[in-house]
């Protein structure tokens, strides 16, 4: 199973609320999700993945730090992107590495992602450019 963080839902059950969910990639919401997932799914729990990625929360030195902690228990460790600088948010987070390990979860070798295709397709670009 997996799960995603990054969103504070605000709105409660009324669906005539004027703001619904606010964004929030800092470390204290991380804890607080990534303790409330774990809570209910325990040992199901799989892969992990920031919701929404954006740059600044690739560059958060105190996420980063506390994702590798959960990698490290066995959790894969993932993002989804949205937003008008997808492909920088894709180079970035390939290019992390944390303690000499790759932070974000990627298929072993020779098998496809959509990681490794969103790598090798940000490469390509960028010799397309030159």
């Amino acid at each position: 199973m997996s799960s995603i963080w990054g969103y504070r839902y605000t709105a409660g059950s009324r669906i005539d609320a004027e703001t619904h969910e606010v964004k929030d990639l800092g470390v204290d919401h991380l804890e607080t999700q990534y303790r409330q997932t774990t809570d209910l799914l325990g040992p199901y729990l799989k892969l992990y993945q920031i919701h929404s990625a954006t740059l600044p929360v690739l560059d958060d030195q105190s996420v980063l730090a506390r994702l590798a902690e959960i990698r490290g228990t066995g959790i894969a460790i993932g993002l989804r992107i949205s937003g008008p600088q997808q492909a920088a948010t894709i180079r970035r987070a390939v290019e992390i590495d944390v303690a000499g390990e790759r932070l974000f979860w990627c298929k072993r070798p020779g098998t496809s992602s959509s990681l490794q295709q969103a790598r090798h397709s940000a490469k390509r670009m960028r010799q397309d450019s030159a």
